[in-house]
């Protein structure tokens, strides 16, 4: 009984229209093996044939490019900036109020009292080390020295202020570091105390470069900038959005 149940189920499967023959399934295998062979012919003739393919092609992989990139980046955001404008562009500087309390109140005190338009300048520029601002020797500050707050690492772009031998005589003068001078800068060397970082330069690196390139010459001892730059003004503003690359800044680059 169950082989004929068998039996009829085989012939009636044969019999339906959804069976295809040993012979049947190959002769579709080929065309359709043929179909393909023939459709990748034409495409590569159509390539040849039209340049333009080839540029839609080139245009992509750049769009694809530049996307990779972006997707790199991201917009950050800095309360309690200073912008100070130059003759070579703009600095832009984010105070740290926390770390240096009574030195940020001194110099935006004095942006606000447009001390540094017209009349501050980078005036020395020490390879690999600084590069120094303010009214000196001309301008001398309309409020008392500012006390010492060393507690941030003088890193790379952070910006400290200049001070005679007397740690609480800071005044108006700042220093922009051009490489990581923590330890000369810092309370490890010669029994200094340190110098003050109140602030950090979150863009206009590239004017900080260009400006570090100029002529100089030896004098005070110094290296100083001939001729000066000039600050043109100084800015307060509430916030300051930068695009940073973060694959630069993760692996220690500039952002």
């Amino acid at each position: 009984m169950r082989n004929q149940r068998k039996s009829r189920f085989a012939t009636s499967w044969k019999d339906s229209q959804f069976f295809v023959s040993g012979k049947q399934f190959l002769l579709l295998f080929v065309l359709v093996l043929l179909a393909f062979f023939l459709s990748r012919f034409l495409v590569s003739l159509v390539e040849s044939t039209n340049p333009s393919t080839t540029q839609i092609s080139s245009d992509v992989e750049a769009e694809l490019k530049n996307f990779a990139v972006e997707i790199r980046k991201k917009w950050v955001t800095f309360e309690d900036v200073v912008i100070l404008s130059t003759e070579k562009g703009d600095i832009v500087m984010s105070f740290y109020p926390q770390a240096a309390p009574k030195t940020v109140q001194n110099f935006k005190a004095l942006v606000e009292k447009k001390f540094f338009d017209g009349d501050g300048r980078f005036y020395r520029s020490e390879t690999d080390f600084v590069l120094q601002g303010g009214t000196w020797p001309d301008k001398p500050s309309p409020f008392p020295p500012v006390p010492l707050e060393y507690k941030l690492p003088n890193e790379k772009y952070a910006v400290s202020m200049a001070r005679t031998n007397d740690p609480d005589s800071a005044t108006t003068e700042f220093s922009i570091m051009l490489k990581n001078n923590s330890y000369w800068n810092g309370p490890f060397h010669d029994n200094s105390l340190g110098y003050a970082v109140f602030a950090q330069v979150i863009d206009g690196w590239d004017v900080v470069t260009a400006i570090t390139k100029l002529h100089t010459v030896s004098s005070h001892g110094m290296t100083m900038l001939d001729p000066v730059v000039k600050i043109l003004n100084a800015t307060l503003i509430h916030s300051y959005r930068v695009l940073y690359d973060n694959l630069l800044v993760d692996n220690g680059g500039d952002p």
